[in-house]
């Protein structure tokens, strides 16, 4: 009878620990189920983890739960997220980086009953008290540990159980699945949103585009006109000012319409069987009178002179127009360019089945330019896409018409690529497929014998490249002179004005609206801009932010830190209309701020207020009786202004040698630190008199105050403050003063 009851308990027993087990299943069941469900419901991936924290703290009964998503080198932690944080736990704390350390290393879940009695982790005593037990998991995703589930304290104050980390394993296997599709999800709503937001711009520019011709068509009209019935030199030069710039905006919409037409499936492939080489050549030798202004080697090789392939001989030369226009652009004088044509085995025929399995055509556009960061080549056919280096904002551009050449390659079922060093050139290679398998029916036409409307479309497209003014106008950059051919500086009397700008059209325009009031100084950056203000101390600066090598905000900074320049008023001039770009050029000492495009009426007004507040300044410094603050009494932010310091010292050096009779400009400058050119014009812009002019009235002003303090005789006064002549001081006095010396006696 007892065996019975002892089988029976056994039994009992053993039905119950399966009982316990299923409930732990379904318990287990019911949590995965929570999870998968809630986090379906997430908008993005912060959501998500705190989902999944939430039921994992609830399901094991934990005080505090963390997750850590690891980068690939699992060296950083990239998220830390963190949940129903009841404990004592404090920030400082390290013990939590040691464990989830341990369990990457290790790559196994890990039980902590106590912490306190673990040797395996050194935590401080404060921390043994704070911390009791602790549940960590890896969380895993195709064999990878993609993060770490970490669960401190049991609310009951008891340990954690081994079917606990057992759960906790089996979630962290359903949170790697999890995390990964919403990541990939959330991947995927960005490429939606991009493909929309690259839609609306498509959109948008079409849109502005077809508004923009008709404007533009009354623009071009009257501006050829002109060109062709006036004789005046000026009217001429305007005008074609504007048609060339009118034709190249033109351009740049039929770009955008092109890409639009692509997008829409508008723009049908025309291709018929041609010779690719002599093509090729063809439109190569348009651009050889470009190359040549510049310097640039040009060359077409082929290793055959006649390689027959479909394609589309219009889209064809507006592929080749805008590599080899960018190769101009970014490639010095005395550079190289190459266009290289090749085929790639096996190529029988031209009756071939395309594609790279039937070998290709291959193009290479080889320059010798300033190359392409490494970071910018994966994006550099995206739309809209620009390489932001100060070398190339000197050329401007759309970010259009590399995006355009991909679109229309690709038509053609080829592809392109690039590859590039920094300051040794690009090379971007177009890969054609031989025959016309891969091509529609639809989109064979067969070959025109008449060329000229060919021909024509190539001569459009020529003149809108050379109406590119960042390419073609002025290649060179302005030499470290003025205008004038010899070189020598101009009249040291006469106001200068130095325009800094990159673009030689808006050059020409500024100096043409000054009219001849001023002597003009140009520089076509920021380093050049430099070197003449310190050269010529031009009156006036008119400079424009964005340009290569230096941009005006850095010049503004430069020359207003500089002694022999801080005097000097400077507008800047900007496309960008933004208060915090405004605000960024005035902190840095501007002195006035001009959004393009300006009217040249409202910059000669502002030109004319600068020249007024100047004439102020003159009034003060001017005065023979100045005296500015002594090097000792620099206090309450006296002697803080340059202009100050510089007056003090150029007092400071009169003071110490104005008795000496051969003292001269050469040596007044060399001791203010200045040339004689920079002396004068410092001196003048700050006083409104010559170098000799100042120092002569500081000499007579001496004398004239000796004179009144009845100190001596006219001529010994004369002699003492470096006049060698007594007839030649009485002359000068009675200039400077209305009065002989005599008469100021009496």
């Amino acid at each position: 009878m007892l065996n019975k009851i002892d089988k029976y308990e056994k039994k009992i027993k053993e039905l119950e620990s399966e009982l316990v087990s299923f409930q732990f299943a379904v318990a287990e069941l019911k949590v995965l189920n929570e999870i998968a469900v809630s986090a379906g419901k997430a908008s993005n991936i912060d959501q998500t983890l705190n989902i999944i924290v939430q039921k994992i703290i609830k399901s094991v009964e934990a005080e505090q739960g963390l997750i850590y998503l690891v980068t690939p080198q699992k060296d950083v932690f990239k998220t830390f997220i963190k949940q129903d944080d009841t404990s004592t736990l404090k920030h400082s704390y390290q013990i939590s980086t040691n464990i989830t350390g341990w369990v990457l290393l290790n790559e196994k879940p890990l039980l902590i009953e106590n912490l306190s009695g673990d040797r395996r982790f050194n935590s401080t005593e404060e921390e043994k008290r704070a911390i009791r037990s602790v549940l960590c998991s890896p969380i895993w995703f195709e064999g990878k540990i993609i993060g770490i589930i970490l669960m401190i304290n049991k609310r009951n104050k008891k340990s954690f159980s081994e079917n606990e980390l057992t759960l906790l394993s089996i979630i962290a296997v359903q949170a790697g699945q999890i995390i990964k599709n919403s990541q990939m999800q959330r991947e995927a709503m960005i490429k939606v949103k991009e493909a929309e937001i690259a839609q609306l711009k498509s959109r948008f520019f079409t849109n502005i585009s077809h508004e923009f011709r008709t404007p533009l068509t009354l623009i071009l009209g009257p501006a050829d006109k002109l060109l062709s019935e006036s004789h005046n030199d000026n009217i001429n030069k305007q005008a074609s000012l504007i048609r060339q710039n009118a034709i190249r905006l033109l351009g740049l919409i039929n770009q955008l319409l092109d890409l639009s037409r692509l997008e829409a499936g508008k723009l049908k492939l025309e291709a018929s069987l041609s010779n690719i080489v002599s093509f090729v050549k063809g439109v190569t030798q348009s651009f050889e009178s470009l190359a040549e202004q510049k310097d640039i080697e040009l060359k077409v090789i082929s290793e055959k002179e006649n390689i027959e392939i479909y394609f589309d001989k219009e889209k064809m030369q507006k592929i080749l127009s805008n590599l080899l226009s960018n190769a101009l652009k970014f490639t010095p004088e005395d550079g190289k360019i190459t266009v290289a044509i090749t085929t790639n085995s096996p190529f029988n025929s031209p009756f071939t089945k395309g594609g790279k399995e039937g070998g290709f055509v291959e193009i290479k556009v080889r320059d010798t330019g300033i190359g392409i960061p490494e970071e910018d080549l994966p994006k550099l056919f995206e739309r809209f896409y620009q390489v932001e280096t100060s070398q190339t904002k000197k050329y401007g551009g759309t970010g259009i018409g590399l995006a355009l050449t991909k679109e229309l390659v690709e038509l053609h079922r080829g592809f392109i690529n690039v590859t590039s060093i920094l300051s040794e050139g690009s090379e971007f290679t177009i890969e054609l497929p031989p025959g016309k398998d891969h091509l529609n029916e639809d989109e064979i036409v067969k070959e025109v014998d008449d060329e000229s409307v060919l021909l024509e479309k190539i001569h459009e497209q020529m003149k809108m490249i050379e109406a590119d003014s960042a390419l073609f106008s002025k290649s060179k950059l302005v030499e470290d002179s003025l205008i004038d051919s010899s070189g020598e500086i101009p009249d040291e009397d006469k106001m200068i004005v130095l325009i800094v700008e990159d673009n030689a059209d808006v050059r020409d325009f500024i100096k043409d609206s000054l009219g001849n009031e001023f002597e003009i100084a140009e520089a076509a950056n920021g380093e050049q801009g430099i070197r003449k203000a310190e050269k010529l101390i031009p009156d006036l600066i008119i400079s424009d932010i964005m340009m290569p090598k230096m941009d005006g905000n850095e010049l503004t900074r430069i020359l207003k830190n500089d002694e022999k320049t801080s005097h000097i008023p400077i507008i800047l001039l900007t496309a960008k209309s933004e208060q915090e770009s405004k605000l960024e050029g005035l902190e840095t000492g501007a002195d006035d701020y001009l959004t393009k495009p300006f009217d040249t009426k409202e910059l000669q007004v502002r030109i004319r207020n600068l020249i007024n507040i100047r004439r102020k300044l003159q009034e003060k410094y001017g005065k023979t009786d100045f005296v500015p603050q002594k090097r000792g009494e620099a206090k309450a932010g006296k002697l803080s202004n340059l202009e100050e310091k510089f007056m003090s010292k150029v007092l400071e050096v009169i003071e110490n040698r104005f008795s000496e009779e051969e003292f001269s400009i050469e040596q007044f400058g060399k001791e203010a630190g200045m040339s004689r050119v920079q002396l004068h014009r410092k001196l003048k812009a700050l006083t409104g008199k010559s170098a000799s002019h100042y120092l002569r009235s500081v000499r007579l002003n001496k004398a004239k105050k000796t004179i009144e303090g009845q100190k001596g005789n006219v001529s010994e006064i004369a002699y003492s403050v470096g006049f060698s002549s007594p007839q030649y001081f009485t002359k000068c006095f009675r200039k400077e003063f209305g009065c002989s010396p005599s008469e100021l006696i009496k």
